[in-house]
């Protein structure tokens, strides 16, 4: 084909090829410039389908008239074959750029906003193109984006309603019904739309949802829905959540993860409706951020060491070998204000300066809230396992007690905005799913019952005439409701709603009531991400849900708004300290952008604030890990002594031998002989998480360890990711056991051969063999309606069954053996 003449067409050298064409460069010898010649492959130009569907390109890219879509010039065919002359484009295919990695900002969203408007162009005239990817959008050496392949065009079912589309319709409606058979999928295939999976009428958002992944690509370096077969990569599409794109890009603006999602969106009537939609948001970021206003900062961390298992290790341990001391000592922060200034970015953090006055030091307390006026401390005190509620008085010190009732569970106390009553949650025992929000007057009086069956305390609207609750599995298993109420708990009214831990992680969230009465923030939690931490915002009036920050490096526990409205306190924990640091940060309102307060060696639980914003009151945390060895047989007469004991909150020990005791946690693997005496690191990485260690055993000696199988968090820099790993008995020959991103909870065979766990993001039990291989499925460990709920209990003496604890979604806490 090179160096012939082709029409008038003089052919130079051949620029590429896909499956529907190759294409040449050449020169139009009788305008003298370059133009692109695309030809179809000569085993399909006997094929009647595919040649209508590349006249077709032909048809649909010449009725669109715009910049950043490729200009066809003319069609032809020569010796039976036939080809498109088209604009000569010199640069590269957007497939090439994202090879490099993940665009810089200014340019991901000028070519996102030139491909939207190219798209809408083209909805305009009711063609959609069903194969918007990254190599058919090219970059030209000036930075500017162009659609290229038509060729799986087509016309929307409405086409025939859209003003100015009628001209095109006459053109091509007719021809394009023989090119798809009905419900055939159509496209490529990692960026096909749930809609296109289905073989379903497709319409505008299809091309919406496609030009969500190659955003997704862009700005990530990776394809939201991978797989290595078609069938994985359509389940990913049609069910799966994929991995929030800051956590793969720490340094995205919150705002494009939003505007992501949006274009992500499974249903089609959630998902943008229009490209101009979605251009418009994208040009708004730009404003935004070449602007400086806070709304396009990002609220990320820019901490990416240092990791953690994403799901259980956040909660108190239960099993038998562990115990969790906690101790905590109220404290009361005094700072500088600063006065309220028009622009966040000009104006100096709060408590850049501050003095800290240690209230008590008897470490009982538990929570603190503080008055409005910043006179009283209400304080929960617990002593020998019984919780009780204290008022105390700042400039003097002294202190009484509110409620006298014995051998109640009270938790999350606050005052009311006008200084009244003392609000808290009260239960039988901390285990009691019943708790009632409870109030009494401040000094003093008969105690009423505002709200039955609240499980998260109050927070107060400004004129402290309405407060907000959660309430969990009420009236629907599995739900999460935050409802609101009048002071007195009359009127109550459902605001909003989430899965308990799929939207709303039930161990962290609180609600705070911004001053001005329109929103509500709340901290959440999500799994199968936890470690995904969002604070969201609820429309007082209409429950609508919005997201102000998120961060794949910090946990946002507690949350309190300023009482200016510049932003909101919040009780923070990194990754990079292992999540057991508990500490006091800022995050600006509305744009997001984080500032750390403290940055000490202490952890720091609730969060009180005056209502002039000078003093925080919280109280201070002290946490200890201990491990103990209990007999297996026999009466234990005796006080236990602990084997080991560590102030890393998150570490996990198993028994490797006789004498001989595995602690994994933060940065290391290590082993340590029973009395302490004899420690050795048996490995190191201080940026990731070693996590549930077990042995497998010798099959010909159950007292010789044969492999050391542990979960390994975080590793070589991979955030969120967690997967099985073994290595010998010393530590040598670390070798990769399992492919997931969120493999958890290992278990040997007895005989040291097999490793069994569990694939959390899709709640199967995987199987693999010890020496390493590939993993496979257990059979039959497919359970209905679970999420994340799988805890592999062990392999019988006998090598034949697995016991497994699992929680049905649907079923609240309870869980089947």
């Amino acid at each position: 084909m090179i160096g012939q003449t082709i029409s008038h067409y003089y052919v130079l050298e051949q620029l590429g090829g896909g499956g529907m064409g190759v294409v040449y460069k050449a020169r139009d010898t009788r305008l003298n410039r370059f133009v692109a010649l695309k030809f179809l492959p000569p085993q399909f130009s006997q094929d009647p389908q595919a040649l209508e569907r590349f006249r077709l390109e032909a048809r649909a890219a010449s009725a669109l008239n715009h910049p950043n879509i490729c200009t066809i010039y003319d069609i032809g065919e020569q010796d039976g074959q036939a080809f498109l002359v088209m604009e000569f484009l010199d640069g590269e295919t957007l497939k090439h750029v994202i090879a490099h990695g993940p665009l810089e900002l200014t340019t991901l969203i000028d070519i996102a906003i030139e491909v939207a408007d190219a798209l809408d162009c083209a909805h305009k005239q009711a063609i959609i193109h069903r194969d918007i990817k990254p190599a058919n959008i090219f970059i030209t050496r000036l930075g500017h984006a162009k659609i290229l392949d038509f060729g799986l065009a087509k016309i929307m079912a409405n086409a025939a309603e859209l003003v100015g589309a009628r001209d095109t319709l006459n053109t091509i409606a007719i021809e394009q019904t023989h090119l798809t058979h009905p419900g055939a999928a159509v496209g490529t295939v990692a960026y096909m739309s749930p809609e296109q999976v289905r073989g379903k009428t497709l319409d505008a958002r299809t091309d919406v949802f496609s030009f969500g992944i190659v955003l997704y690509e862009m700005a990530t370096g990776r394809i939201p829905f991978p797989g290595d077969t078609s069938g994985v990569i359509f389940d990913g599409i049609l069910n799966r959540v994929p991995v929030a794109p800051i956590t793969l890009n720490p340094d995205l603006p919150t705002k494009l993860e939003e505007i992501i999602n949006k274009a992500l969106e499974k249903d089609g009537s959630l998902r943008y409706q229009h490209a101009s939609e979605l251009r418009s948001d994208l040009q708004r970021l730009k404003r935004d951020f070449t602007s400086g206003v806070p709304s396009a900062h990002r609220s990320t961390g820019q901490t990416r060491s240092g990791t953690l298992q994403p799901r259980a290790a956040h909660r108190r341990s239960r099993w038998s070998v562990a115990a969790l001391a906690i101790g905590a000592s109220l404290l009361l922060a005094i700072a500088y204000g600063f006065p309220a200034l028009s622009r966040w970015h000009s104006r100096p953090w709060p408590f850049q300066g501050y003095t800290i006055q240690r209230v008590t030091n008897d470490g009982h307390s538990i929570q603190a809230s503080i008055s409005p006026d910043g006179r009283y401390i209400l304080s929960i005190v617990e002593d020998k396992g019984k919780r009780g509620l204290y008022l105390r008085h700042i400039p003097t010190n002294s202190v009484t007690q509110v409620v006298t009732t014995a051998g109640n569970y009270y938790r999350d106390p606050a005052f009311s905005p006008d200084g009244n009553y003392l609000y808290f949650l009260m239960a039988d025992n901390e285990s009691s799913e019943s708790r009632s929000l409870l109030r009494v007057p401040v000094l003093g009086g008969a105690t009423q019952t505002v709200v039955r069956n609240a499980d998260i305390g109050v927070t107060f609207s400004p004129d402290s005439r309405r407060l907000a609750y959660i309430r969990w599995n009420s009236p629907q298993p599995g739900n999460s409701y935050v409802f609101v109420a009048d002071a007195d708990g009359k009127n109550e009214k459902l605001l909003t709603f989430g899965k308990l831990e799929q939207e709303m992680y039930p161990p962290w969230q609180r609600l705070a009531w911004s001053p001005d009465g329109k929103t509500i923030a709340l901290t959440s939690n999500p799994l199968p991400d936890p470690t995904r931490s969002r604070i969201l915002l609820i429309d007082a009036a209409s429950g609508k849900l919005s997201i102000l920050g998120s961060s794949a490096d910090r946990l946002l526990i507690d949350v309190q708004w300023a009482p200016d409205g510049s932003g909101l306190y919040v009780i923070f924990s990194e990754r990079s300290a292992g999540f057991d640091r508990w500490q006091i940060g800022f995050l600006a309102f509305p744009g997001g952008e984080f500032h750390a307060l403290t940055r000490d060696a202490n952890a720091y639980q609730g969060l009180g604030l005056s209502a002039d914003g000078q003093t925080i009151v919280t109280a201070q945390r002290k946490i200890f890990r201990s491990f103990f060895l209990v007999p297996t047989s026999g009466a234990l007469r005796q006080a236990l002594t602990p084997v080991w004991q560590t102030e890393a909150v998150f570490a996990n020990a198993a028994l490797a031998g006789p004498n001989a005791l595995l602690i994994a946690g933060p940065g290391k693997l290590m082993q340590t002989s029973l009395d302490g005496q004899r420690t050795s690191d048996l490995l190191k990485e201080p940026t990731s998480y070693f996590l549930r260690p077990v042995v497998c055993w010798e099959s010909s000696d159950r007292s010789k360890p044969r492999y050391i199988v542990f979960e390994w968090f975080g590793h070589e820099g991979d955030s969120n990711i967690s997967r099985i790993w073994r290595t010998n008995a010393d530590g040598s020959n670390p070798t990769q056991l399992s492919s997931g991103n969120a493999d958890s909870g290992a278990v040997c065979s007895p005989d040291g051969k097999r490793v069994f766990y569990t694939d959390v993001q899709t709640g199967l039990i995987m199987e693999v063999p010890a020496e390493g291989g590939k993993p496979e499925v257990v059979k039959g460990s497919t359970v209905p309606n679970t999420h994340l709920a799988i805890r592999l209990g062990g392999v019988s003496p006998d090598n034949r069954m697995l016991a497994a604890v699992v929680t049905a979604n649907q079923a609240g806490p309870e869980g089947d053996i």
